[in-house]
């Protein structure tokens, strides 16, 4: 396994704490796959009941705003171009993403991408990824119309270790990151803004079914520090549960369960015992 994107340098850690949580708000999606050079369309669906106001009397309407993304893997069957992102959201703002891989331009171990939202130029990006090194990953990521505008990072994997940089013009001074697996055991540490600010990120899989998970983020000048932690069990058949609990007061917990095949239930409710308060979400997924 190679080297990750930095922003996954924590994703043994993250994935446990922040993936499959729905804990407000309601949605459906469905994801049909045709037989059009294999494209894929994605539709999203946010349910929720406002109240609207009507002679002192609170009416709930329900609204289905909706964000539809298509895929192309193999647009009019060009090889090595791909079609990742044609979104259109609940707002009317668009979003595209285009990959062209080796087979499109000849260049071994390297990939472009570009995006952009279809309406402005000046806020369209590419990218270039090579992973022609061993064990080490760079990808460059610019703006057309303004080169300056970029970031740049890298990622090296030594045994059972990955460190990695990133650099950008927000930020001159790199934000760093390393991990290390071994066995069941996962921990990563990423420092960032400009080395005033530290993450802690830990993994234990206890069993094949259960794993353990905790952060902790600690901020200078001010000491402030934030932690939290969690657990997942994945009951097979009997569907997937989690929990997890933050500094900050905030009690989250979801169940994820196939229905059937191609029909998934993610259920998640959040508590705040400081400032209290409740909410909960549910999601629907038709693949």
């Amino acid at each position: 396994m190679g080297p990750v994107k930095f922003g996954d340098i924590a994703k043994g850690a993250t994935a446990v704490l922040n993936d499959d949580y729905q804990v407000d708000g309601f949605q459906f999606k469905t994801k049909l796959n045709t037989t059009l050079d294999g494209a894929s369309a994605t539709t999203a669906i946010d349910l929720w009941p406002p109240a609207k106001a009507d002679n002192n009397k609170s009416e709930k309407v329900i609204q289905t705003p909706a964000k539809i993304t298509w895929k192309f893997p193999k647009p009019m069957g060009i090889a090595g171009v791909s079609v990742d992102k044609l979104e259109m959201s609940k707002s009317g703002d668009f979003a595209a993403e285009f990959a062209f891989t080796e087979k499109s331009h000849a260049m071994k171990d390297l990939s472009l991408s570009a995006k952009t939202d279809l309406v402005s130029v000046d806020k369209a990006t590419v990218g270039a990824t090579f992973t022609g090194i061993a064990d080490t990953r760079l990808q460059l990521d610019t703006k057309p119309l303004n080169p300056v505008d970029f970031t740049f990072e890298v990622t090296r994997s030594i045994q059972q270790l990955t460190f990695g940089a990133k650099l950008s013009k927000k930020d001159m001074t790199p934000q760093a990151g390393v991990n290390f697996t071994a066995g069941s055991i996962f921990a990563a540490v990423v420092a960032s803004e400009k080395f005033k600010k530290y993450q802690a990120y830990a993994m234990y899989k206890m069993n094949k079914n259960m794993k353990l998970a905790g952060t902790c983020e600690y901020a200078m000048p001010s000491g402030v520090t934030k932690i939290s932690a969690g657990i997942v069990y994945d009951a097979c058949s009997m569907g997937k549960v989690k929990a997890k609990v933050a500094q900050e007061g905030v009690v989250s917990c979801s169940y994820k369960y196939q229905i059937s095949k191609g029909v998934t239930c993610l259920l998640g409710a959040k508590y705040n015992w400081i400032k209290p308060g409740m909410s909960w979400g549910c999601q629907i997924s038709v693949e």
